[in-house]
């Protein structure tokens, strides 16, 4: 039979282990199960648990990521946990910045104090719509060069006025009549470039 002092140790225990600290020990893949990643802690090793994520954002932590575990009811058949990164984290946010990023890759999305949106990273910018829409003017400003290329597409300009900007030759379109100069000296009908 336990004695006191052997049932408030347990107790204690108990209470201490509702929530722990521990760190992925093997890699998971995220498939269309419920979302599980195996973690160690207090020297269990492999220990299979929920993964939480706030709603909308979805992760694959990597191995050695540390684990906020904790007991669903008290439960210890019953776990789940946050990956988090406390030393390898995105730093120096601002208040108020958010920043979603793949530490493993240093891309990120920050939405910054000031309200602008920065994107970085060194591989590609992949946009999955077939159409962007602002009701505000845009500007692309870019400090080098900008290439186009739709592969066997065409690439359409629609506009009621194209301006090429200042500096440049004007660029003649099929139907524009020429001197011998080559300089434009009538309009043509067709608005193609």
């Amino acid at each position: 039979m336990l004695n006191l002092g052997q049932m408030l140790k347990n107790l204690r225990y108990k209470v201490k282990s509702l929530i722990l600290r521990g760190y992925i020990d093997s890699a998971t893949t995220d498939d269309n199960h419920y979302p599980v990643m195996s973690i160690s802690y207090l020297g269990k090793p492999n220990v299979i648990i929920e993964k939480v994520n706030p709603y909308g954002l979805y992760t694959n932590p990597p191995i050695d990521l540390q684990v906020l575990k904790f007991s669903v009811f008290g439960h210890e058949g019953n776990l789940a946990g946050i990956a988090y990164s406390q030393n390898t984290r995105f730093k120096n946010l601002k208040e108020s910045e958010v920043l979603i990023g793949n530490e493993k890759t240093q891309a990120y999305i920050k939405l910054t104090e000031n309200g602008n949106i920065e994107i970085k990273t060194t591989a590609i910018v992949k946009l999955l719509a077939s159409t962007i829409e602002t009701d505000d003017d845009i500007s692309l400003n870019v400090n080098g060069n900008v290439n186009v290329n739709s592969g066997s597409g065409t690439v359409s300009i629609t506009a009621s006025k194209i301006d090429l900007g200042a500096g440049g030759k004007k660029i003649a379109r099929e139907g524009d009549i020429l001197n011998g100069s080559g300089e434009i000296i009538a309009t043509g009908v067709n608005t193609s470039i």
